[in-house]
């Protein structure tokens, strides 16, 4: 996707999630969307859970950071 679609497409997953009162499920490896779509975050690494909690718990993860965030956050 464009910038413009994928700020289209966040946009459009927050207003139903809101307005419907529903869970959304996603799959993505760009943690910027992950970090402004969710309140809860499953973290897997070769089909294993590595880590799960909310945006700040995964942000501090230290095995989270060394495998997918780096030190840049």
């Amino acid at each position: 996707m464009n910038p413009i679609e994928r700020i289209k497409v966040l946009e459009l997953v927050k207003k139903l999630a809101a307005e419907r009162n529903t869970t959304f499920i996603i799959v993505e490896h760009d943690m910027d969307i992950v970090f402004s779509l969710s309140d809860w975050i499953v973290v897997m690494n070769r089909g294993e859970v590595l880590a799960e909690g909310t945006p700040g718990d995964i942000r501090e993860n230290q095995e989270v950071r060394d495998i997918y965030l780096g030190e840049e956050i």
